[in-house]
């Protein structure tokens, strides 16, 4: 065995021990099993793309807002989601033509792994979430992403804890999300580390 496969080796057994003595939730799937992300890729990183991006973000946030009910739990809004991608892809091609730009636009959804990632009032693990992928021209360029269902993009944070028991998240959970386990926050980084230890695997097998 060569000499870089044992160290692989070593440091994936010890990430998988450093994972499962601090697991960071009882019920992590009841988590990543009641959002769905949202995730917008600028065609690069000028500052005229990164403006398009957030043009982009915002007519479809306020699509969704408008025209999707988007369902009581994932799997509704899922559905929703999956019937009305050509009219999401509609909405973010009007928003770069009203800007004179002729990029294209492709929106699809799909598993997709996020880092952790903190924002004001929420702390979401890293880990594999189902997302909706918005990709501007060559999305080359720096992304922005959020959580589309529920709607925590837009809402305040007692409006997020609600919307989070609305879809099914366990208490224990959302507090972990909404920052009142501070602990956790160290937690997350072993899924982050894991989950970045399991794509070293593929790449190199």
């Amino acid at each position: 065995m060569k000499r870089s496969h044992l160290i692989l080796l070593i440091f994936i057994g010890s990430a998988l021990f450093f994972s499962l003595c601090f697991l960071p939730l009882q019920n992590a799937d009841n988590l990543y099993d009641s959002v769905i992300r949202i995730h917008v890729l600028a065609n690069s990183d000028s500052p005229e793309d990164q403006a398009l991006k957030l043009l982009v973000r915002d007519e479809i946030l306020a699509f969704s807002r408008k025209s999707l009910s988007l369902g009581k739990n994932r799997e509704e809004a899922k559905k929703e989601l999956e019937e009305h991608l050509d009219g999401i892809e509609a909405v973010a091609r009007l928003a770069l033509q009203s800007k004179g730009c002729s990029h294209g636009v492709r929106v699809t959804i799909g598993d997709e792994y996020y880092p952790t990632r903190e924002y004001d009032t929420l702390s979401l693990p890293a880990g594999t979430y189902l997302s909706l992928r918005v990709q501007i021209g060559k999305a080359q360029g720096k992304n922005w992403w959020c959580v589309l269902f529920p709607p925590l993009c837009l809402s305040s944070s007692i409006e997020a804890e609600d919307a989070l028991a609305g879809a099914g998240m366990e208490q224990e959970n959302i507090g972990t999300v909404m920052g009142k386990n501070k602990n956790m926050r160290v937690r997350f980084k072993f899924l982050e580390v894991l989950g970045k230890t399991k794509k070293a695997i593929r790449e190199l097998f």
